[in-house]
């Protein structure tokens, strides 16, 4: 049912040219922050991947092989946007790309992605991905930037996106239960998993900085901020600590 209504979005965004008919301005914001996310998306399809091939219990590796597939569809939904931005030249596909590959905003995204791809430990990329870079990103930009350029493409932005909100949204809750639960089998496991978090929570926020300020300006920071205090209550929720405790190891 959501793809049945995420392609009757797409339908009549492309019939009415909503988005190609977007100022210049809005339509290169697109290209430089909306664009290489499709290599993000195969970047998360591939963690998922490796997630589903290593770890233990169906309980973890169904849904990760059925995430890593979500996260093909998600990319593709992002060509197909920007098929509607160039008039279906695929140009905006080639400019995204090479903004993943050169811009200097997404050079600590690209390289946290890479230091993701040899991370040996799965619960670890599990949580790295699923919990930490994607709870940055998927706020940060299907949240606050859609909303701030939606109005200047007829809203065709945040309808073309509605897809990626509600999957991030469901798969929220799939990703903190699996954490919660194994956080909760010992002590141990929760000091590990709080670590984990903490350092790669540190990591990410300082990776995604320059993005944030590419996709919001001058407020990127501050709104960077309040999406990682968000992100530790949702940890703490899910039994982690996301501050380390006075007496107790780094």
């Amino acid at each position: 049912l959501q793809q049945e209504g995420a392609d009757r979005q797409f339908e009549f965004c492309e019939k009415r040219r909503l988005i190609a008919q977007s100022d210049e301005a809005t339509r290169e914001s697109i290209v430089q922050v909306l664009m290489p996310l499709r290599h993000y998306e195969w970047g998360a399809n591939m963690n998922n991947d490796y997630v589903c091939a290593y770890g233990y219990g169906t309980a973890v590796t169904q849904p990760c092989i059925f995430a890593a597939m979500d996260r093909l569809g998600i990319a593709q939904y992002l060509s197909r946007m920007g098929l509607q931005l160039d008039g279906n030249q695929g140009s905006s596909l080639s400019a995204g790309k090479q903004a993943w590959l050169e811009l200097p905003a997404w050079q600590g995204v690209r390289r946290m992605m890479e230091n993701l791809f040899v991370t040996k430990d799965w619960f670890e990329l599990f949580l790295a991905q699923n919990l930490v870079f994607d709870g940055l990103i998927y706020p940060l930009i299907y949240g606050h930037y859609i909303d701030k350029i939606s109005p200047a493409t007829g809203n065709a932005a945040g309808m073309l996106t509605e897809f990626m909100t509600d999957w991030h949204t469901e798969t929220t809750r799939w990703v903190d239960a699996t954490v919660k639960t194994a956080a909760g089998e010992s002590p141990a496991n929760a000091e590990q998993l709080s670590l984990w978090y903490r350092v790669w929570r540190d990591e990410l926020v300082r990776a995604v900085e320059p993005l944030a300020h590419l996709a919001l300006g001058d407020a990127g920071s501050a709104v960077l901020a309040r999406i990682r205090a968000d992100l530790d209550v949702r940890a703490g929720r899910a039994g982690l600590s996301a501050q380390v405790v006075a007496g107790a190891a780094a």
